[in-house]
């Protein structure tokens, strides 16, 4: 899933590691991937009162994080 290299992004930019997450294919492991964000959220300290997910797989990676 989280893959290291050269990766061409959509948006011409070039990143050294590209994370695809259109290979979680069930829900559990999506749940799972969601309850890893969200321990890393709130391990991090860092004050929110939001979560937002950009389009279009951002937005199932944060309703994901909300159960958790």
């Amino acid at each position: 899933v989280l893959r290291f290299g050269s990766f061409t992004l959509k948006s011409g930019r070039t990143s050294p590691y590209f994370f695809n997450a259109g290979l979680f294919t069930t829900g559990e492991a999506l749940a799972r991937l969601g309850e890893f964000y969200a321990d890393a959220i709130v391990a991090s300290g860092v004050e929110f009162d939001c979560i937002f997910g950009p389009a279009y797989k951002g937005i199932t990676l944060a309703a994901a994080q909300l159960g958790s």
